[in-house]
This record gives structure tokens, C-alpha cells and sequence, in this order.
């Protein structure tokens, strides 16, 4: 038989570590147990204690809603505090850098145009309609992406410099009323455009922009609500006094302020919240319920991390995992897998059994060893007499003469009028002469392993022994 004791290089397989963790599940179980108790215990003990009674039994369902209550009203108000303090900051930072606020209303940059409206005779169209038409255009229809890069400020910045007559809010086309909120001291035929800046020749600067946007969206209004043509009749550009600065730039600071009032009133709010209080039986009811799910999560969490150690353990140990890996390791044949003592019959036992690579506990040990004693016999029938056979292995020793008794009862009853091989227990033949002189003697020598327990170490100074002594190895039986 040719084998291999030097090619260590183990491909563990996922279903073996399964397969060994499934057959320690019992400790395993104890050890989740005990901590899931160690998780209640110190849970429970670290509750508070329950008051004294004398109230009655308290309603536990009401007091668990007002919790629950309690805790949406606190998650709520976390983040609306949160949120608020958010849109502060924004706020200041956009004050920061507004241009507005750096205005002086004593010397205001300011740049107006008219805009008239040429309409051919018979279109239907009143100028009227048309400033309202483009009042709504340069509220919410300017491309401020060429001035926000040479101002480099945002769009909503330089937006609060324009205003307009009509305004967006006057305008009949825009509110569907042409009553509401009408300025009728001024003429609504053309559209007045007023930019402010501290700065004229800004402010005259932005204005051009707005009026060669107006002009360039000329022909698509056209398109949409009959022939006409938007044409500047006037353009001022100077410094000026203006009051109304003062109380465009207080508009602003009213939000900020209002943003303010309403941390203040969100965290007045949250300080107020009080949890509700436990006494009697829901204080222990709810002291008690807490320690529970810890126990839960210590169970499974204890499980999870026993299972993990496990698996480290034994990959870690480098012992045998399964006879099909270590055959295939070492070039073995497998001559039996002898089943469990005691073999388990409950849930995780069957569950074990069923993705056991090896089938250890499909079939009983004397029907093992028998198939174990005609594979020697044939070979013995094919290469001569055969007077002794060798059982080494990293066994307890008891073991080891436990298995050699049951393989040679099983070449007696096997054998029949053919010779029958003495088996002799050598234990480590590594580390033993008299071993060495019995494998060189007998020359035929099967190597014997226990799941879990024998170490791939011991079992190749075992196989370099058998190669030294020249003995040949028939192939494994694994317990």
C-alpha cells in the first residue's frame, strides 16, 4: 500500500468541523445555559428594586404603553432638536455669506429697468398680462448658474437682490385672483426689474444678465400665449437711499430667530419628559422581563461563541477529523469506521448521523470489524501467509487493546480453515523499540485513529516508523 505521511497539507472540509461540533452538543448546551443564567442574574440584580406595595396590582399593559409612548416621544424630539439645530446653522452660514445683509440703505447700488411689451393689434393679449407672465419668469424661471459662478455665492443669494413690479404675489396669473393682493397704485402694462447691491455696477451687471434672459425667452412665451415682443424702454444704474433694505434683511433674521425659539421650545419640551414610574409588581414585572431577554441573548449569543471556539479548537489541534480525510491525507485505505459505544439517539444525534461524511453509526461494530478481517484475509490469500499483524496508533492504550481483541475475534470467525493472524497492540510505535521490532516481524501493520483525539503529528511518526521497519500498511480503522 503506498502512503503518504509527509503531504500534511489539509484541506479541512466544513461538514467535518459541523459534524464534531453537532456530537459535543450536550456541553455545548450546558455551557449556553449557564451563561444565559450568569445574563439573568446580573440583569435581575442590577434592576431596581421593586417598591413596597399596598397600591393594588397596578395595570402592567397600561404601563408598558406609557413607556412606549414615552420613548416615541423622546425619539421624536431628539431628532426634531436635532433637525432644528441643523437648519440653524445652515441659517447662519447662508447669512454669512448673503449680500443683502452687507447692503447699507444709505448707499444702496441700485439698477432698474422697464420692460414694455410690443403686442400686434387683434392678439387678445392685454400688457397686463404679459408682466404678469414674466414677473413669474423672473421669480422662478432665471438661470442663475453664470452669476453664482462669477459671484461666487449661491443661486437663492443673489435671487434676494431682484425684485419685480408686479411682484409674483400681485400677480393675477400667478395666484388665479386677479383681485388678490393687487398693488393698483402702480401700472401693471410693463414690468419694472430692480436690483439692489452694494455695488452699482454689480447690481447693473446682474440686471443685463436678467434682461437678456427675458429677451432670449421671448419667442418660447410667443410660442405658448400668442405673438408679442418684451422690449427694454428704460435702464437706471446709481446709488441711492433705500429704507426697504432694512426690512428685507429683517425678514431674514426673523427666520433665524423663529428657527431659534423653536429649539428653545423642542428642547423645553424634552426636558419635561418624564419616564414613567414602575412600583409594586410592574416595577418586578418589568424587571424581570428585561432580565429575560438578556438570558435569550446570552443563550444564543453563548451558543454562537461556543460553537466558533469549537471549531478553533479542533482545527487548531490538528487532529483527525473524519477517516475520509485522513485516509486521503496519508494515501489509507479504509479497512472500517467503528461506531460510537453509546451512539445518541436524540434530535442532534440523528442530526449528526445524517451529515456524518464517514456513516460512522450506520452500521454495528462487529459488522465493521468483520469487513475490517476480510480485507486482511483477501490480502493474506493474495501475498502469502500472514502471522502477525501490528495495530498502532495514537490510542489510549486501553483503547488500543480494545480494538486489537475485537479485530482478531473478527479474523477467527472470519478466517475458517484458513490461518489466522495474531494482532498485536503497539500503541506509538515512534517511540518504542520493542514496537519497531514487532512491525519489522510481523511486516503488515494497520493504523489505528480516533476522531477528534489522534493528532496527525503522532500518527506520521508512526507511518515514518512503519516505513523504517519496512513493514507494509494494510490501511486504517478508525474508532
Amino acid at each position: 500500500m503506498t502512503y503518504h505521511h509527509t503531504e500534511l497539507s489539509r484541506d479541512i472540509a466544513s461538514g467535518d468541523l459541523v459534524y464534531l461540533v453537532l456530537r459535543k452538543w450536550r456541553p455545548i448546551l450546558i455551557g449556553a445555559l449557564l451563561l444565559a443564567l450568569c445574563a439573568f442574574a446580573v440583569k435581575y440584580a442590577g434592576g431596581s428594586k421593586a417598591a413596597g406595595g399596598g397600591e393594588g396590582e397596578p395595570d402592567i399593559v397600561a404601563y408598558e404603553e406609557a413607556v412606549s409612548a414615552y420613548e416615541a416621544d423622546r425619539d421624536n424630539l431628539s431628532y426634531l432638536v436635532t433637525r432644528s439645530g441643523d437648519l440653524i446653522e445652515e441659517k447662519r452660514a447662508y447669512l454669512a455669506s448673503s449680500i443683502l445683509t452687507q447692503i447699507d440703505p444709505a448707499h444702496v447700488g441700485k439698477a432698474t429697468a422697464t420692460v414694455v411689451f410690443r403686442i400686434p393689434e387683434g392678439s387678445g393679449l392685454t400688457p397686463s398680462l404679459l408682466a404678469d407672465l414674466y414677473a413669474a419668469y423672473c421669480a422662478g424661471g432665471i438661470d442663475w448658474s453664470s452669476l453664482a459662478g462669477h459671484f461666487g455665492v449661491d443661486a437663492a443669494i443673489l435671487s434676494e437682490l431682484v425684485t419685480t413690479c408686479p411682484s409674483v404675489t400681485s400677480s393675477a396669473f400667478y395666484t388665479g385672483d386677479p383681485q388678490q393682493g393687487m398693488d393698483l397704485s402702480s401700472s401693471r402694462d410693463a414690468l419694472t426689474s430692480t436690483v439692489v447691491h452694494p455695488d452699482a455696477e454689480e447690481a447693473g451687471f446682474i440686471l443685463d444678465d436678467i434682461l437678456r434672459q427675458i429677451e432670449a425667452e421671448g419667442p418660447a412665451k410667443a410660442a405658448a400665449v400668442g405673438s408679442h415682443t418684451p422690449v427694454v424702454a428704460s435702464r437706471t444704474c446709481a446709488y441711492v437711499a433705500d429704507a426697504s433694505i432694512g426690512s428685507r434683511v429683517g425678514t431674514l433674521l426673523q427666520e433665524l430667530y423663529q428657527l431659534t425659539t423653536n429649539e428653545d421650545r423642542l428642547e423645553a419640551q424634552k426636558a419635561k419628559l418624564k419616564k414613567p414610574a414602575a412600583t409594586g409588581s410592574v416595577s418586578s414585572s418589568a424587571r424581570l422581563k428585561g432580565a429575560l431577554k438578556y438570558a435569550v441573548l446570552g443563550f444564543i449569543g453563548g451558543a454562537v461563541v461556543l460553537i466558533l471556539l469549537c471549531m478553533i479548537w479542533y482545527t487548531l489541534r490538528g487532529v483527525v477529523l473524519s477517516a475520509s480525510e485522513m485516509n486521503r491525507l496519508y494515501g489509507l485505505r479504509k479497512l472500517a469506521v467503528i461506531p460510537d459505544e453509546k451512539a445518541g439517539r436524540l434530535l442532534f444525534d440523528r442530526l449528526a448521523a445524517r451529515i456524518d461524511p464517514d456513516r460512522k453509526n450506520a452500521a454495528s461494530a462487529d459488522v465493521r470489524y468483520r469487513c475490517a478481517a476480510e480485507a486482511l484475509l483477501s490480502d493474506a490469500g493474495q501475498s502469502g501467509a500472514l502471522n502477525s499483524i501490528v495495530l498502532a496508533g495514537d490510542l489510549a492504550p486501553d483503547r488500543l487493546r480494545a480494538c486489537a481483541d475485537h479485530l482478531s475475534g473478527a479474523l477467527a470467525e472470519c478466517a475458517g480453515d484458513r490461518p489466522v493472524p495474531s494482532v498485536l497492540a503497539a500503541g506509538e510505535a515512534a517511540e518504542d523499540p520493542a514496537a519497531l521490532k514487532m512491525m519489522r516481524d510481523a511486516g503488515r501493520v494497520v493504523i489505528a485513529a480516533q476522531i477528534g483525539r489522534s493528532s496527525y503529528r503522532a500518527l506520521s511518526d508512526i507511518l515514518q516508523a512503519a516505513e523504517a521497519a519496512g513493514a507494509d500498511v494494510a490501511g486504517s480503522v478508525v474508532l
